[in-house]
């Protein structure tokens, strides 16, 4: 088993530390400084044991479900297999993503902001559109994480790998 337990990983642990205090380095935030390999006998009783979690990821581990890129984009792509939704899609994400970084820049330029708010409507249309012609629901009515896989199915589909 592997991970950071309190019970018989801090003498290590404690070591790893000086020697930056000593080297003068900063001591990494948020982040596992070391995986320790423990056995099963040296660690306590089950119903103290701890397992500290650290990771280096900004992240949740579970955030995405246990699913990699790839899962997700195909499962994406799996509910969007009618040809006029998926060239609704392609070109209403980038879209919405034009839009957005027009919003940003409509701080700086106040007249851009009603033009980032057309294309951002513009872009929902195409998609609702799309998924007319598909006759089901987009996949974030069920799961909101398929707002973020979108731009992803996209950018895997313009560089032919949905």
């Amino acid at each position: 088993m592997t991970g950071l337990y309190p019970a018989s990983g801090w003498k290590k642990l404690k070591k790893v530390m000086r020697t930056y205090t000593r080297t003068g380095l900063p001591a990494p935030r948020g982040g596992a400084l070391e995986v320790i390999t423990v056995s099963e006998e040296s660690l306590p009783a089950a119903s103290v044991r701890t397992k500290a979690t650290a990771t280096c990821s900004i992240i949740p581990d579970d955030m995405f479900g246990a699913r990699n890129s790839d899962q997700w984009i195909a499962k994406y792509a799996r509910s969007h297999q009618h040809p006029v939704n998926r060239v609704c899609h392609t070109y209403g994400i980038p879209t919405i993503l034009f839009s957005l970084v027009l919003f940003a820049a409509g701080f700086f330029y106040h007249r851009i902001w009603w033009y980032a708010l057309l294309l951002f409507i513009a872009g929902w249309l195409l998609q609702f559109i799309g998924h007319a012609f598909e006759g089901k629901p987009p996949e974030f009515f069920q799961d909101w994480r398929f707002l973020f896989v979108g731009v992803r199915w996209w950018w895997a589909k313009i560089n032919g790998r949905a």
